[in-house]
C-alpha cells in the first residue's frame, strides 16, 4: 500500500490532519533506547491543524538524535489533539534519524 500525504515538519503541531504519516525533524528530548515518558512524545507531536474523525489512524515518526521511533495513532475523539492514550509504539530503528516516506511500505 502506498502512503500518500506524507508530511515532514519541525513540530510540535501545525501538521495536516489529512497526512497519513507525519515525520518530525525536531529531536525528542528523551531516549528511545530505554523506557521513555510518552508525554515527551506528545510534546514533540503537538496537535494537528484540524480535527481528526474518531477512529482515524495515522503514523508518526520521531527521533531522539540517535535512533527513530515509529508510533501508530488512533483518534479517540473528533478533535485535533494527540494524546498519550491514542499513541501505540510500533518500533525503534537504531542508528537512523533521517527516515523518509520512501523507507516505509505497508502490507
Amino acid at each position: 500500500t502506498l502512503l500518500e500525504n506524507v508530511q515532514e515538519v519541525a513540530g510540535p503541531g501545525g501538521f495536516s490532519a489529512a497526512s497519513e504519516m507525519v515525520i518530525f525533524r525536531t529531536n525528542a528530548d528523551l531516549s528511545f533506547a530505554a523506557v521513555f515518558d510518552a508525554s515527551a512524545v506528545t510534546d514533540v507531536i503537538g496537535n494537528a491543524d484540524s480535527a481528526y474523525a474518531t477512529g482515524s489512524e495515522r503514523i508518526f515518526v520521531l527521533d531522539d538524535g540517535f535512533r527513530s521511533a515509529i508510533f501508530a495513532f488512533r483518534s479517540g475523539s473528533a478533535d485535533a489533539l494527540v494524546t498519550v492514550d491514542e499513541l501505540y509504539f510500533i518500533a525503534t530503528v537504531s542508528n537512523v534519524t533521517t527516515l523518509a516516506a520512501g523507507d516505509f511500505a505497508l502490507f
